[in-house]
Formats: structure tokens, C-alpha cells, sequence
């Protein structure tokens, strides 16, 4: 129903849409399903599936199934409960008077659980009531009724804490009207307002208490605006907070960024620190890989090489130019170069495209051709 697979068609309040979609298979002469006369394979095409299921037979399934549709569930019909969100909303609903869920649509309470618990308090109470810094944040607003609660927790008494900063930093920054056309999305001043306010709420929930969400995304804000310095810091000072590598996700992410900008040997270094729960993690690996490939750490590299790879993606070339430069150090020690320069460097990694193919568990390259090797890069 939108115009295309961006599936960009905002739903207006109190509408549906709604339709009947069948599918199904029939056996058809392919040479005149593929035709070349585009006109005659189409006309081939209805006839055959008027045969099956005509438009009339359609809209009478549609007008049986609508009924059906409109029949109210009670609990003792579901068959999956789902997330709790559904019912947080009809609890915010319910709290501001502007909306309720449709009747064909059931929603437990009970399903809430400890992903929403948060901001279920937000709407009983008022508040964020500030949690463990360490601790994982479970989940995220930034819709605009949220943000208006979380500016007005702020002012209440225990709602201006590190957590409500960092939420409403975050819903602020992510925020985006939806009902703006698609031509129209990208407004580069308010992107900036949007930045400049999520930055100056982040620095205030470290500044109240230091923590490695808002560390991490003034990172993120330094990255996007150039600043290597500063956005080096910052991670820098996440990854030092309590609880920064319980989950994988920023090492992985610091660690890309490192090797993205030739920081080789200070990747190592956090890679030696790293507790095992974020060394095993495949991104992690292959951010570490391109260090050690530059450092020869060969060892590292042969075990690597052994590995399942499988955080990669299609057209992705980080294993096999990884592998190349392997091969190319290898071939170098061989001929007694110790310190090839990077004319050799590449001169050896080009032979080694000829003689050492990659194994097809580490070749996502889209092409083998010379002429495209750094079209894709990891």
C-alpha cells in the first residue's frame, strides 16, 4: 500500500487500512510466461489466474474475512502475548485522555515487564528514577508525547537525575516527524538543534554522575562532527566506566573506529584488557585482525584464520584484504624483506591476489577481478 518498498505511508490517527492478500502457486508454460511481448505474457498471466481465483472471488473472501476481523478477542484467544509496549501505551492513553485501543485489539497488562517497567513509572509516577550507571539500558522513547514527560519529570522532585537526561538526550537527538515527506526529511538545521540540545543533556548526565551510555554518545556526536580528539575521549572514558564491557557493543564499536582510523596499536592494547565475553564477539576479532595484520602479530592471524566468521556482510572485503596482507608479510619474511614499505607492502599483497585465493568462508568480496579489489571495502 506505499509507493514503495520504504514502506513510507504514515497511518493518521483513528484510520485502517486494511485489505485481502492471497497467495498461492499454479503451473504455467514459462516460454509464454516470459515472453517477450510483455503485453501477451501478461494477458497469458490473468487468463490463467482467473482460472484459479477471479477478482470476484477475492472480494467475497474480503468481505467474510472483514467480519471477522471485527470480532473482539478476549484474552483466552491469544495465542502470543507479545511485548509489554502495547499495554504501556494503552496506559498512557488512559493517563492522558487521548486514545484507546481499538476494541478488535487486546493488551495484558501483565505483559508489561522489566523493559517497560521504566517508563511505566514515568507514567504512575512522573519521574526516571535514576538506576545502577553500569546496568544495561533495556529500552528507549522518542516519540513526542514521551519527550513532553520526560521534560516535565525534570521538574519534579528526584526526576533530575542522570538517567532522565540521558533518556531525553536520546529521544531529542532521535527524533523525527514522520509526517514530513520523504524529499523533506533531511533539514540540516534542525539536525543541528537536535545534536547541539541532546549534547548539552548528555554532558549534564555525566557531569551528575559519570556513566558510559552518555560518554559514548558524545562519542558518537564528536565522530559525526570530525572531532578525533575529542570523540577519542569520550570512548575513551566509557569504556573506563563500571559495567562498559558486560555487553559487547562498545568495544565492538570503539574498536571499529579505531581501526577505521589507522589507531592499530592502541586497538591492541584494549584488545589484551578485554574480558573474554567481548573477545569472542566476531567484530571484535576482525577490528583486531586489522591490527594485528599491521603489527605481525602472526599468531593471532593463523588462529583467526581458522575461526567461523559469521558478523560479516555480503560484498564486505575486511577477511580477504586482511587475508592478502597475511600472505603478503608471509611472502615478504620468506624472501628475507623485515620491514617491506608500502610499495612492496602492495606489490606483494597484488601477487598475492594471483597465487593465494581466499578460502570461500572469508571471500564476501562481489568480485575476484583486480580492477574492483577496493571497490568495497569492510
Amino acid at each position: 500500500i506505499a509507493p514503495s518498498q520504504m514502506h513510507d505511508k504514515p497511518l493518521p490517527k483513528n484510520s485502517k487500512y486494511e485489505w485481502t492478500q492471497c497467495f498461492g502457486g499454479m503451473q504455467l508454460d514459462t516460454e509464454k510466461l516470459f515472453d517477450e511481448d510483455y503485453d501477451a505474457a501478461v494477458d497469458y498471466f490473468n487468463v490463467n489466474i482467473d482460472k484459479v481465483m477471479t477478482k470476484d472471488d477475492i472480494e467475497a473472501l474480503d468481505e467474510k474475512l472483514t467480519k471477522i476481523a471485527d470480532i473482539a478477542p478476549t484474552e483466552a484467544d491469544l495465542y502470543h502475548r507479545g511485548s509489554g509496549f502495547g499495554a504501556l501505551e494503552v496506559l498512557r492513553m488512559e493517563k492522558d485522555g487521548d486514545g484507546k485501543a481499538p476494541e478488535t485489539m487486546i493488551f495484558p497488562k501483565d505483559s508489561i515487564g522489566e523493559c517497560e517497567a521504566m517508563w511505566q513509572t514515568l507514567i504512575s509516577e512522573g519521574i526516571v528514577k535514576a538506576a545502577d550507571p553500569g546496568a544495561l539500558q533495556l529500552s528507549y522513547m522518542v516519540s513526542p508525547k514521551w519527550i513532553a514527560r520526560l521534560r516535565d519529570s525534570l521538574k519534579k522532585e528526584g526526576g533530575y537525575n542522570w538517567q532522565s537526561l540521558l533518556h531525553l538526550g536520546i529521544a531529542v537527538y532521535e527524533y523525527h516527524n514522520v509526517e514530513v515527506g520523504i524529499r523533506d526529511s533531511y533539514d540540516d538545521e534542525e539536525n543541528r538543534k537536535q545534536a547541539d540540545e541532546a549534547r548539552s543533556l548528555w554532558l549534564e548526565s555525566a557531569k551528575l554522575e559519570p556513566n558510559m551510555w552518555a560518554y559514548r554518545n558524545l562519542a558518537v556526536l564528536e565522530k559525526q562532527a570530525g572531532n578525533e580528539e575529542l570523540t577519542e575521549k569520550y570512548y575513551d572514558l566509557a569504556i573506563s566506566m563500571p559495567g562498559a564491557f558486560d555487553d559487547f557493543a562498545l568495544a565492538s564499536e570503539y574498536l571499529v573506529y579505531l581501526a577505521n582510523s589507522g589507531k592499530f596499536e592502541k586497538v591492541w592494547r584494549i584488545y589484551e584488557k578485554l574480558p573474554e565475553n567481548c573477545k569472542d564477539f566476531d567484530r571484535v576479532k576482525i577490528s583486531t585482525a586489522r591490527a594485528a595484520v599491521k603489527l605481525g602479530k602472526i599468531d593471532y592471524l593463523e588462529a583467526f584464520f581458522r575461526e567461523e566468521h559469521h558478523d560479516i556482510r555480503e560484498g564486505e572485503a575486511s577477511l580477504s584484504n586482511i587475508w592478502f596482507e597475511y600472505c603478503a608479510i608471509k611472502m615478504a619474511k620468506e624472501r628475507g624483506i623485515e620491514n617491506p614499505t608500502n610499495k612492496q607492502l602492495d606489490e606483494l599483497i597484488d601477487e598475492a591476489w594471483d597465487i593465494y585465493p581466499p578460502d570461500k568462508s572469508i571471500d564476501f568480496r562481489m568480485s575476484a577481478d583486480k580492477k574492483y579489489r577496493y571497490r568495497i571495502d569492510g
